[in-house]
């Protein structure tokens, strides 16, 4: 009786089998072929703002360990030094002189003039241009739309936004003028790059504003040999988080409730092996990866049709996760109806 679905079930379990063997083929054809590695990294100056502690620290290690020429900047010289001399107790096992291949610089990135002078400084002093920019600085102040003043939200834009553009304008035409192999622009956003809720407008206004500039800047330099990498780290242990939470509200804790905190070197190694697999969108959490798929980035997926798979999939979880934060700030303002 049941005869005439053979086929049908013949059918799928084909199309099954071969969109699976179509998702194994692309991921191991960027794990076998198209994986850029980070050897190229050996020599070259990585520029890395934020550089002083939290992720950028971690990163200038990172970065010293495979034998890069590294500058780090920040505003404050005495905590530069001090990231200076933890990145050679970190590199302690490393060949060579890693103090040597380290560089602190004093610098405000929402200053134009002082990034293009540093860079031209750090170009000096390596004998050599930038040949990757890792734009780590930047900051979070959350809080309600309304209490927040214009200078608050015009702050974060400019660190957070501003900030990047400026040392991709300084950096960018040393590279465009350089033949190394893997010139690469990194661009370090948040989860709140890729989704919005409470508490967060005017953070989420720059780090989208970086994400946008970002892409655009992928697609311009896309001929010239110029990776433009997007990180979209979730909370991470650092001193600037301990800032950010001093003035999150109730209700936006309770949307992120307890989600996972990376260790700077957790969240370090991530987006190196994101560099490494020839990832330019990274993310850290499985619901950043979901957003990711659905959020229309330019970058090249790294197995395209196992993000088809899971488009739908992604659509459903994150529908029910806007309902959720739908639910949590009526609730909260129920409440808050019900004390007044």
């Amino acid at each position: 009786m049941l005869g005439w679905l053979l086929p049908f079930d013949s059918t799928l379990a084909n199309g099954v089998l071969i969109y699976a063997s179509l998702v194994a083929l692309s991921w191991l054809y960027r794990r076998l072929v198209a994986r850029p590695g980070l050897a190229h990294f050996r020599g070259q100056h990585v520029f890395i703002t934020g550089g002083s502690q939290g992720l950028g620290l971690s990163l200038a290690a990172s970065f010293a360990r495979l034998g890069a020429n590294v500058t780090i900047v920040s505003r404050k010289l005495d905590v530069l030094n001090q990231a200076k001399a933890e990145i050679v107790k970190r590199c302690s096992a490393s060949p060579g002189n890693v103090a040597d291949r380290v560089l602190p610089l004093a610098c405000d990135v929402t200053q134009f003039e002082q990034v293009e002078k540093a860079v031209a400084q750090a170009a000096a002093h390596f004998k050599q241009p930038v040949h990757t920019l890792v734009a780590c600085a930047g900051s979070a102040m959350p809080g309600r739309f309304v209490d927040q003043s214009v200078d608050d939200i015009k702050r974060m834009m400019d660190l957070n936004h501003h900030g990047c553009v400026h040392a991709a304008k300084a950096v960018v035409p040393g590279m465009l003028a350089s033949s190394a192999k893997g010139r690469t622009l990194v661009f370090v956003n948040s989860g709140c790059g890729l989704t919005c809720f409470y508490g967060y407008a005017g953070y989420c206004a720059s780090k989208w504003a970086q994400r946008g500039f970002a892409e655009a800047l992928r697609n311009e330099l896309v001929a010239d040999g110029v990776r433009v990498c997007v990180y979209y780290p979730p909370n991470m242990d650092t001193p600037g988080f301990v800032e950010e939470n001093k003035t999150k509200p109730k209700v936006t804790a309770e949307i992120e409730g307890s989600s996972g905190i990376l260790t700077p070197d957790q969240a370090a190694a991530i987006l190196m092996e994101g560099l490494a697999s020839g990832n330019d969108a990274v993310t850290a959490d499985p619901l950043s990866e979901l957003a990711r798929i659905q959020s229309g980035s330019n970058a090249s997926p790294l197995n395209v049709f196992l993000d088809l798979a899971i488009l739908p999939i992604s659509r459903i979880v994150w529908t029910g996760a806007y309902l959720f934060m739908n639910h949590v700030v009526r609730s909260a303002h129920r409440q808050q109806q019900k004390r007044d």
